[in-house]
């Protein structure tokens, strides 16, 4: 499970050599590992509820379908569950219901933009050129430093680039909410059937 978090494997446990920040991860990761035992979530995850959900949720619809004992005869209708095992099963209801499950989780995948199939093909170009264009960094008295980042559309020359980017950035956005749209009205008939 990608950007999860897991204990003790922040990159600070790689440079030993700065003993201060390690102890302070250290800290946090016993903390964090106490949290999840009594709580079931700890602080860490409610940094981003909705990137924890987007992360946990296909691997766990993804270990749900692959353990489980049986399938839904109807929608929200789970007290008749048809077990994999008798002779009389019928396929069909299985089959149909791994598709729903399969639905599921490809959306909760879709819907995230670390794991979207669907990427803006100008971001490489888009970024690298307002890394080029960047004014070198303004310095405060304090030491303190800002950067202003070049908006493309006052450059001609990159008018079209920027206009492509942003142009596929709304429709990325819009195929993501469709996604997530789709993913809550599944999760939402189904609620009832998720149990084993």
């Amino acid at each position: 499970m990608s950007g999860i978090w897991k204990p003790f494997s922040q990159p600070e446990y790689k440079r030993p050599w700065q003993i201060i920040r390690l102890v302070k991860h250290i800290g946090r990761d016993i903390k964090w590992s106490h949290q999840r035992i009594w709580r079931g979530y700890c602080d860490y995850d409610l940094f981003s509820i909705d990137g924890w959900f987007m992360k946990i949720m296909p691997e766990m619809l993804k270990v749900f379908k692959e353990t489980r004992h049986g399938s839904p005869v109807a929608v929200n209708y789970h007290s008749h569950a048809v077990f994999l095992d008798e002779k009389e099963r019928d396929q069909d209801i299985h089959d149909e219901w791994d598709k729903k499950l399969d639905r599921m989780i490809f959306l909760l995948r879709e819907m995230d933009e670390t794991s979207c199939s669907q990427q803006n093909p100008y971001e490489d170009e888009y970024f690298e050129t307002v890394q080029k264009l960047m004014e070198p960094p303004v310095e405060y008295p304090d030491g303190s430093s800002t950067h202003r980042y070049p908006d493309l559309k006052e450059y001609p020359e990159y008018r079209e680039l920027h206009e492509n980017y942003h142009a596929e950035e709304k429709r990325l956005n819009q195929y993501r909410l469709d996604c997530k749209q789709e993913f809550f009205e599944l999760f939402s008939t189904h609620f009832y059937d998720l149990w084993d």
